[in-house]
């Protein structure tokens, strides 16, 4: 993507075109998620393409984290491409432990991803 100029902010807006719904133990992958020294696993419905992230926060019971979905090959053989930004809200599942099950699973332009690699001075 090319670099074009910006004003002094930017914003990601997600609106109302999005989906939601419920999801249980029989329908989950666990990511594991090294956060200052802890390892969390992450819970996530079994469809969401893998992710690495970038970004690490915990405040009480709500783990927050922005990465990018990695590419993906499916039982099929076939290589479903990643590269979009994710932003990945979740909530400790109590009596648990270190386990959080993902309650806000939205994509990011990969401008927004741009705009915070360079915040954080890493190469986009």
């Amino acid at each position: 993507m090319s670099d074009r100029p910006t004003k002094p902010f930017y914003l990601d807006v997600l609106t109302r075109k999005h989906e939601a719904y419920p999801y249980d133990d029989s329908e989950v992958s666990v990511v594991r998620v090294e956060h200052e020294g802890r390892s969390i696993d992450l819970l996530v419905p079994k469809y969401r393409l893998p992710a690495s992230f970038h970004v690490r926060s915990l405040g009480g019971n709500v783990l927050f984290l922005i990465g990018k979905q990695l590419d993906f090959e499916d039982e099929d053989g076939r290589i479903i491409e990643g590269g979009d930004g994710v932003l990945v809200v979740a909530l400790r599942v109590e009596g648990r432990g270190e386990t959080y099950a993902a309650l806000v699973w939205h994509n990011l332009f990969d401008w927004t991803i741009q705009h915070l690699e360079r915040l954080l001075g890493r190469d986009p």
